[in-house]
């Protein structure tokens, strides 16, 4: 936890990284202004939103990327790193908005490839965004597949996560 600046920075230049293609298509209206040449007002729109939702779907995959890698540090080495699941930048002081989206991105990768240290990653940023659906399923696949974490989510889960979170989001509510 200690290094929260420099994974905040990490996070921050993984925003940077949109698509080159996509980026391009805005370097090109700009050339394009440049020399006089008009730009049509509903192209101008159509591409602005598909260069910030390409730009927005890569920021929320580095989210996915660093905030697992907060999570194999707490597996790993419980003792200095434990508290990432719950307590990261990304779940606990993030806005609702990028909760939904780390979410988003970790189930759409557990969907494609469905892994137990992903299923693990899951329960907290579900938890934050309310979605107990996802907890169980990940609950239930941790289960079935990875009984070491599981056992690790089960001392964890109802101990200290959920009533963390719980705190979190009712001083959240009060502001």
């Amino acid at each position: 936890m200690k290094n929260t600046p420099l994974l905040f920075a990490l996070a921050s230049c993984l925003l940077l990284c949109a698509s080159r293609a996509q980026a391009d298509q805005l370097d090109d209206v700009i050339s394009n202004m440049r020399t006089g040449v008009a730009v049509d007002p509903a192209q101008r729109k159509a591409i602005i939103r598909t260069t910030a939702e390409a730009a927005f779907n890569s920021y929320a995959e580095g989210m996915a990327t660093l905030y697992l890698q907060e999570i194999k540090a707490a597996i790993v080495d419980p003792e200095h790193n434990g508290g990432w699941p719950n307590r990261s930048f990304l779940t606990e002081g993030a806005d609702s908005y990028f909760r939904v989206a780390l979410t988003k991105a970790l189930q759409d990768r557990f969907d494609k490839k469905p892994d137990g240290v992903l299923a693990y990653a899951l329960i907290c940023p579900a938890l934050y965004t309310g979605n107990d659906k996802l907890v169980d399923e990940a609950q239930s696949y941790l289960k079935d597949n990875d009984p070491f974490l599981y056992k690790i989510e089960q001392t964890q889960i109802d101990s200290y996560w959920r009533p963390y979170i719980k705190n979190v989001l009712a001083k959240e509510g009060a502001h």
